[in-house]
């Protein structure tokens, strides 16, 4: 019983020294972000697909097709949240908005009816940067360090709701879980500095907290089997949208030597647990 309870704080412990410590050695290590990231986003995958949503499947026995609506609400609740947020945002600066619309509407009219598609999609872009404008700087690097820790909450959700049952499956997970921990570091090192005192304070030390705070939640959460399950499907919704959205690397920001890396690699410690479970 006492392991069930030690490794998982243990664990949200060990992701904010890892933290700490990347926040140190940022200016050092910034080079290799995009590879470290690229690689975790590969090994992260891989666990997701390989590891995680066999959970689910067996989840299915317990909570029938249910499990995959809590699945559901997990992956969508990110979402809704910053549409929430984005809407305030608008709606509190209507009149900047009106504005804008009607200069960049007056720019269209003045062109050919040929480019009418091309202005659009212009027109857009151009709204798009409008409304991103409105929140302040401040606010803005307010709202990433809120994201930092639901982040740590939801790691450390999931590491003790994983040991919980699963513990074999918990020790991979840490892998890429550490290796996100650090890459994120070096980025938060920079743009916390540029919050006022309090505000830096209370994002640093939330940050640092959120996993422990996570675990420890996890595992007063799981108090009999569908509980674990419900637990298990909302927290891998809110990690599989974190992955899509934020991880896995697009455009001209991805590796994909360094992700398929990550992806090569977790298949390989998947094979390599099944061949010693079944020996």
């Amino acid at each position: 019983m006492w392991f069930i309870w030690i490794f998982p704080i243990l664990s949200a412990i060990t992701i904010s020294i890892i933290h700490i410590i990347g926040e140190k050695i940022s200016e050092r290590m910034k080079k290799y972000k995009e590879q470290l990231e690229n690689f975790g986003a590969g090994l992260m995958v891989g666990i997701i697909f390989l590891e995680l949503f066999p959970i689910i499947v067996v989840g299915h026995t317990h909570l029938d097709e249910y499990i995959y609506l809590i699945f559901l609400v997990g992956f969508s609740l990110i979402a809704v949240v910053e549409k929430i947020i984005f809407k305030i945002i608008i709606n509190k600066n209507k009149g900047l908005l009106e504005t804008s619309d009607i200069n960049i509407t007056h720019h269209e009219k003045s062109e050919q009816s040929a480019q009418s598609e091309k202005m659009e999609k212009k027109r857009t872009n151009q709204k798009k940067q409008v409304l991103m404008s409105c929140l302040p700087f401040e606010e803005q690097i307010l709202f990433e360090g809120i994201a930092f820790i639901v982040h740590g909450l939801v790691l450390g959700l999931l590491i003790a709701i994983i040991f919980e049952t699963y513990q074999e499956i918990a020790f991979i997970i840490l892998i890429p879980v550490f290796l996100r921990t650090l890459t994120l570091s070096f980025s938060s090192e920079h743009f916390l500095d540029e919050l006022s005192g309090k505000r830096e304070k209370a994002i640093r030390i939330s940050s640092l907290l959120a996993p422990i705070i996570g675990a420890i939640g996890g595992l007063f959460l799981i108090f009999n089997k569908i509980a674990f399950y419900m637990v298990f499907a909302l927290t891998l919704g809110l990690l599989l949208f974190i992955v899509v959205r934020d991880l896995i690397p697009l455009g001209k920001k991805g590796r994909p030597f360094y992700f398929v890396g990550g992806v090569i690699l977790s298949l390989g410690i998947f094979l390599i647990f099944r061949f010693f479970v079944n020996i």
